[in-house]
């Protein structure tokens, strides 16, 4: 419940203060799901390693001279899929 209320809050504010979406529909019960697999501390750990990976990607973008402005769509939930999937293999059999 924690993943997805978190995601969900932060994507009603943005549509709030910016007038438009700004996350996929699919995030918060991504994030939701991820919580039910790794726990209230996995949701955590996952937002930071998602946002570590997205905050890579941009500097990529970037290094390439590729554009990065409002529009540009960088996808939290494969960062989000890619950091849960590390975290399961690192919690190793429990």
């Amino acid at each position: 419940m924690l993943g997805y209320a978190m995601l969900w809050l932060i994507a009603r504010f943005y549509l709030k203060a910016r007038g438009r979406e700004g996350m996929g529909s699919g995030d918060p019960p991504l994030l939701g799901a991820i919580g039910l697999w790794l726990g209230p501390l996995g949701v955590v750990e996952t937002m930071l390693g998602a946002s570590i990976i997205g905050i890579a990607a941009a500097i990529v973008m970037l290094v390439s001279k590729r554009k990065i402005d409002a529009d540009t769509a960088l996808p939290l939930g494969t960062c989000l899929a890619a950091t849960a999937w590390l975290l399961f293999l690192l919690q190793g059999p429990g």
